[in-house]
């Protein structure tokens, strides 16, 4: 996961995925998995369908997988809400009364 601290838009995320993708690829690729055989997964926003995203895909030989809306069971980070949420307020007691 790498943090966003402004909002994205689709050039943006080409070059996130330009500077970080490969190198979290390349690890994979070194033990002998092809890259025909890896398969990348995005959930449906608009700046990740964007034509130019699926062509850079497209020409770097990246399967994207489609992502069923409303299927939060398929997302892995949805599984460490609850407990991040448990764990923020037991440190921090007041959280609760924040808007």
């Amino acid at each position: 996961m790498i943090p966003m601290i402004q909002n994205i838009n689709k050039t943006k995320y080409v070059r996130l995925l330009r500077r970080h993708l490969f190198p979290a690829i390349n690890p994979m690729m070194s033990l002998g998995i092809q890259l025909e055989d890896i398969h990348f997964e995005q959930d449906n926003a608009p700046v990740y369908k964007a034509y130019s995203v699926m062509d850079w895909f497209w020409r770097k030989f990246i399967k994207v997988e489609e992502h069923h809306p409303y299927s939060p069971d398929l997302n892995p980070i949805e599984h460490a809400w609850d407990p991040l949420k448990k764990q923020s307020y037991l440190q921090y007691r007041r959280i609760r009364d924040t808007p």
